[in-house]
């Protein structure tokens, strides 16, 4: 294994290790043909402290042309289409840009739509 994988890898593991887990769920509604939306409820319920940022994951060749919808005010959304040419690409990510999501605390209002190119619905 190459220095920059190791180096890559360790990077990761220290991330890992400081990362906390969050309850995401959502609702899929169908809008008609491939077209999709996706409203989502974070809950922080396992957390000592508040909840600042999140990423939800796209797979590539199963979604394609996400748009925001709506978001909470005080959060920043990124989204970034799911593209083969492009290792690691299909996220939303969204920050919070003040307080987050307090301990006991859920939020919802995160709702993008998208195309869903798989077979039957998504999930």
């Amino acid at each position: 294994m190459s220095f920059i994988k190791r180096a890559l890898l360790a990077l990761l593991l220290c991330a890992t290790s400081a990362a906390h887990a969050a309850s995401i769920g959502y609702t899929a509604t169908s809008l008609g043909g491939t077209q999709w939306r996706y409203d989502y409820t974070v809950s922080n319920t396992t957390l000592a402290m508040p909840i600042e940022e999140f990423t939800v994951f796209f797979s590539v060749g199963q979604y394609a042309n996400l748009h925001s919808v709506s978001t909470l005010p005080d959060w920043d959304v990124l989204l970034v289409q799911p593209d083969p040419a492009i290792p690691a690409s299909g996220y939303l990510d969204a920050l919070a840009l003040a307080g987050g999501i307090v301990p006991g605390g859920t939020a919802t209002g995160f709702s993008l739509t998208f195309d869903y190119l798989g077979a039957g619905s998504p999930g």
